[in-house]
């Protein structure tokens, strides 16, 4: 099993959809999101877990229901791009008058990253299972019980652009669960509340995957814009599939101008260009807060290097 970890608009989803273009794969993206009908019982993303073995019997549990949904209405029985088209535009409708069952719901949104995104014909048994997921962060030595085997990609933006992103999709009102937590555990929602949650997060997931010996790759987003064939094959080497193309061709594919929350067509030019434009407006609100110290020897690195 490979997990997907970061935090809310650092490229976790453009990741996701980079592997689900390997025929080898089954992504399944944020099982454990408010709005699918499983893991209820979870807490949330700030809570400590003192019985990792209990917790992790339970999210073996509630994974192989939300396993049942990864196909729902006609990709149920017909694996081609006409049935995913389908499945996907009438379970969102579904969902949007209010009228999906819990396996549309669930379809909706664990697939939610293939809307919009060219088809890919999976092999007739995925060998890899693949977990996008935002909620483990402060609790990442779960994963070891989860799977003693699992692999962690750990998805890091340029800084100061994920801090913007954040902020920018606040104010249109997306990430409601994020925006009611950080009220809940500092106390409000502004640059430096968000730089903190991006330092906790990270510092947090790092340290945790080291302390427990859990075998993790770290995702640099700017370094997959500028060097992708070099990032793909060591992604690729790092998950253990052989043949990257079909994930090279995507994220070429990808370079383009896109529109919408989860569209992950995004030029690449256009992305390094706001990088810089997002240091100027954000690092002086923040540099006052930073001690470099206080980060793991990665972060360091990427605060640095972001100035």
């Amino acid at each position: 099993m490979v997990f997907i970890l970061g935090i809310e608009r650092s490229a976790t989803t453009w990741v996701s959809n980079l592997l689900e273009a390997h025929p080898d794969t089954r992504v399944y993206v944020e099982p454990m999101s408010e709005i699918t009908a499983r893991f209820k019982k979870w807490p949330d993303r700030f809570e400590y877990i003192a019985d990792f073995e209990e917790k992790a019997r339970y999210f073996q549990h509630e994974l192989e229901h939300i396993k049942k949904h990864k196909t729902w209405f006609l990709t149920k029985y017909l694996n081609n791009g006409l049935a995913w088209q389908f499945d996907l535009w009438f379970s969102n409708f579904l969902v949007r008058k209010e009228l999906a069952s819990e396996a549309a719901r669930d379809f909706s949104e664990i697939n939610f990253h293939r809307k919009a995104q060219p088809y890919v014909k999976k092999s007739k048994k995925p060998k890899i299972d693949v977990i996008k997921e935002l909620r483990l962060n402060f609790n990442p030595g779960i994963i070891a019980n989860i799977d003693n085997n699992a692999q962690v990609l750990v998805v890091i933006r340029n800084v100061f652009a994920n801090i913007e992103s954040i902020l920018e999709n606040m104010e249109r009102g997306n990430l409601a669960e994020l925006n009611r937590l950080l009220l809940e555990y500092y106390g409000a929602i502004n640059v430096e509340v968000i730089y903190k949650y991006w330092r906790d997060s990270y510092n947090s997931l790092l340290k945790g995957l080291e302390g427990s010996k859990i075998t993790y790759q770290i995702v640099y987003h700017t370094s997959l814009i500028q060097n992708p064939k070099r990032e793909i094959n060591k992604l690729g080497n790092f998950i253990g599939v052989d043949d990257t193309d079909s994930i090279i061709n995507y994220l070429y594919q990808s370079n383009k101008k896109g529109s919408g929350i989860h569209n992950t067509n995004r030029s690449h030019a256009v992305l390094q260009k706001r990088n810089l434009n997002a240091r100027k407006k954000i690092w002086p609100k923040i540099r006052d807060i930073i001690d470099i110290e206080e980060l793991h020897p990665e972060l360091k690195n990427i605060v640095e290097l972001s100035n």
